[in-house]
């Protein structure tokens, strides 16, 4: 078992998202490897991790490890405002307002989604 394999075997959340950053930027002493970074934020979120929703959404809307895909970065980012993750409806407030990354210019969706941000933290609409 690899040292990698050891740090999974502990099923932390955390672990297994910094070893997707690590993937992803190629630091620790890894390779960069994008479709092992998708694979090691799979098994943060399976461990608990609601910001790997983010980033996995991330290699979704960039293509890295995964082919580009817009409605799972879409289904990806509400997910993660679902759960808390207020970065999550923030993407989407952007993507919409300014119609980018492949989705149209929607400005009642960007409302929608700037409403949801506020409702998980007033402090950042006021």
């Amino acid at each position: 078992m690899g040292w990698v394999d050891k740090l999974l075997a502990a099923r932390d959340d955390r672990t297994a998202e910094n070893l997707g950053d690590a993937y992803m930027k190629g630091d620790e002493g890894l390779s960069k490897n994008y479709t092992k970074a998708k694979d090691m934020y799979e098994k943060a979120i399976e461990f608990g991790s609601i910001e790997a929703i983010y980033k996995l959404a991330d290699c979704y809307k960039e293509g890295l490890g995964v082919n580009k895909d817009i409605s799972k970065v879409i289904s990806l980012y509400e997910e993660a405002g679902r759960k808390g993750y207020v970065n999550g409806y923030a993407t989407l407030e952007i993507m919409y307002e300014f119609g980018s990354d492949g989705v149209p210019q929607d400005k009642e969706k960007a409302k929608e989604y700037k409403r949801k941000k506020c409702e998980i933290n007033p402090q950042i609409c006021q």
